[in-house]
């Protein structure tokens, strides 16, 4: 009868200390993966581990690229990158690669890419391209605001200063030319006068008139070349 008793209390022991092994080797595997699971594992992705054995927190992020949601559609986005990332504990290595352009995308754009410095391009048409050089894409949630140029309004600007600069030429034109027949004007009245003090004022009224007709002959030419370099910026936008 004890006999029997201590064969009973000997297997409940066994099956007791079974469970509690069981049980630390689950709780062991559970924490391995907390500590492989990324902060957030919608936004990282796991790294691996480098040349030396070191094991980077970060080498990949998710891009998110959203629109106004009073945009019209039409947008794209192209990402380039420049240098890749890596973040190890304590320190963050660089490499700088050739320009890689990882493909373009109609906003919302969702897409994980390596960590890095990249080149953002918007395009979207009748608008001027708008270009965010050297952001960073890591772990860190941020937003960028971009603002589009109407290419039109940009066409009409141009359009504006070029009519502005052909009428400066014109201006200076006309001034150049009043002022060469005046100044003609003073030196036939100059040649005739016989008064001193006509003669001492005419004198001063040619060389008044000259030195005005210097510089509004010397603005025709560059208020023609700007007219025209707006000319050409206009119809090439």
């Amino acid at each position: 009868m004890k006999l029997a008793l201590w064969f009973v209390v000997l297997l409940a022991w066994t099956a007791i200390a079974q469970g509690q092994t069981s049980g630390a080797g689950n709780g062991g595997g559970q924490e391995q993966s907390q500590m492989n699971t990324p902060p957030d594992s919608t936004f990282l992705k796991p790294a691996k581990s480098d040349s030396a054995g070191s094991t980077a927190i970060i080498d990949s992020c998710l891009a998110i690229v959203t629109v106004d949601s009073l945009d019209d559609g039409g947008v794209s986005v192209m990402l380039v990158m420049r240098k890749r990332a890596k973040v190890f504990p304590g320190s963050i290595s660089l490499t700088t690669i050739n320009p890689d352009t990882l493909g373009t995308w109609k906003p919302p754009l969702v897409h994980l890419v390596p960590t890095g410095f990249y080149d953002i391009l918007l395009h979207k048409e009748g608008f001027k391209d708008i270009i965010k050089r050297g952001h960073a894409l890591t772990n860190r949630r941020d937003s960028l605001s971009f603002s589009f140029t109407s290419l039109q309004h940009q066409r009409e600007v141009f359009g504006t200063l070029k009519w502005i600069s052909a009428g400066v030429a014109l201006v200076a034109a006309g001034a150049s030319l009043y002022l060469h027949q005046r100044t003609t004007t003073y030196e036939q009245q100059y040649n005739d006068a016989v008064d001193p003090a006509e003669i001492s004022e005419l004198r001063d009224k040619i060389d008044q008139s000259r030195s005005l007709y210097k510089v509004t002959s010397a603005m025709i030419i560059p208020a023609i070349a700007v007219s025209v370099i707006f000319w050409v910026v206009e119809i090439t936008i």
